[in-house]
């Protein structure tokens, strides 16, 4: 879906702010209807007899559509920040999995590379050799359970469903 999580954080912020655009859009959109109904109810009255008042009522069907349309708008920029949403929590799982496996990969290494010095320790020695503190390879293991875990957890939460914004630098209630 998304190359990585920069990727899908710009989606993200991109459709929320073509959002507020949009929801200001319709703001207004609103209130050409109104003002068109109230120019149409005022046609009607003043009209003579016979006198046809059919463009004040096509001002309102224009202008009712385009309330539609851009509600629909709303609906689809909605959806595509989800799927964006949903994008980042499966970049950053596959990110954290990654490092799981990089982790893994170089305690592998480690592993391999002091497996005959350990062995020709214990022949040696005729006991199994116990470092005196944590090597790297266990550290590294650590790492890499941390990491899966925590790229289980990001999966496993899914899409927040609550929130909030920080409003410090607001002008207007827009």
């Amino acid at each position: 879906m998304f190359a990585n999580v920069e990727q899908a954080t710009a989606e993200i912020e991109r459709y929320a702010a073509k959002e507020v655009k949009l929801v200001a859009d319709h703001r207004e959109a609103v209130a050409r209807v109104s003002a068109a109904e109230l120019s149409a109810g005022d046609a009607l009255l003043d009209a003579q007899d016979g006198e046809s008042t059919s463009a004040a009522v096509e001002q309102i069907v224009r202008a009712k559509s385009g309330v539609a349309a851009i509600e629909a708008s709303i609906r689809a920029c909605r959806v595509r920040r989800l799927e964006a949403i949903k994008g980042k929590i499966a970049a950053e799982a596959a990110d954290w999995r990654r490092r799981a496996d990089e982790a893994r990969a170089e305690q592998d290494r480690i592993t391999a590379k002091i497996k005959k010095h350990v062995d020709a320790l214990k022949q040696l020695e005729g006991v199994e050799f116990i470092p005196a503190s944590t090597p790297k390879s266990s550290t590294l293991g650590t790492r890499a359970f941390g990491c899966e875990d925590k790229a289980v957890q990001l999966e496993a939460a899914g899409v927040p469903r609550n929130g909030g914004a920080q409003l410090d630098d607001v002008t207007s209630a827009i």
